[in-house]
């Protein structure tokens, strides 16, 4: 797990926020603009056929200096 976290973050101050169609565009019952950047899906546990369900809501403030919470 903490190697995907390392990753994750790596990611983050580079801007890439997730693969190619993560980012959520659009929620149910939700008709305006979303308020910040937002990205869903599934990352792979290595050697298992298990995967863990990510959302990433990107920070409003300052995304390359907030922290990254994970729960």
């Amino acid at each position: 797990m903490a190697s995907l976290l390392s990753k994750g973050s790596s990611l983050i101050r580079t801007g890439t926020y997730g693969p190619p169609g993560s980012e959520v565009t659009a929620v149910p019952l939700w008709d305006a603009p979303l308020p910040s950047p937002q990205y869903a899906g599934y990352v792979n546990i290595p050697d298992t056929d298990k995967y863990i369900y990510y959302q990433l809501f990107v920070s409003q403030q300052s995304p390359l200096d907030d922290p990254l919470i994970v729960r």
